[in-house]
């Protein structure tokens, strides 16, 4: 039928942009936790997370007094936002959530 079809076509689709973009499905799945969450790089903190329909992405908690327009993030073409916060912003225990609208 002609919406299997298309499913069907949306399937390749996107298995030629995880192929192209993200090294393949398997690297994409396997190593996922490496790359997605929370993750300290030096003197920054950065939270990425895969949300392709999201209009915005921002961190928030007690760091910001959760403020939503403070730590907004940068997405990519494949629908992963990044966004980055100075480490010393950040202490053990404090509240975050993520904000998407």
């Amino acid at each position: 039928s002609d919406a299997l079809k298309h499913r069907h076509h949306l399937y390749c689709s996107m298995v030629h942009t995880l192929s192209t973009d993200e090294g393949g499905l398997d690297t994409f799945s396997a190593s996922g936790y490496e790359r997605f969450g929370l993750h300290q790089v030096g003197e920054v903190v950065l939270y990425t997370e895969w949300a392709p329909r999201a209009q915005q992405l921002s961190l928030v908690g007690d760091f910001n007094d959760w403020d939503e327009q403070a730590n907004v993030g940068e997405v990519d073409s494949f629908g992963v936002w990044t966004v980055r916060v100075p480490a010393s912003q950040l202490k053990h225990g404090m509240r975050v959530r993520t904000c998407i609208e």
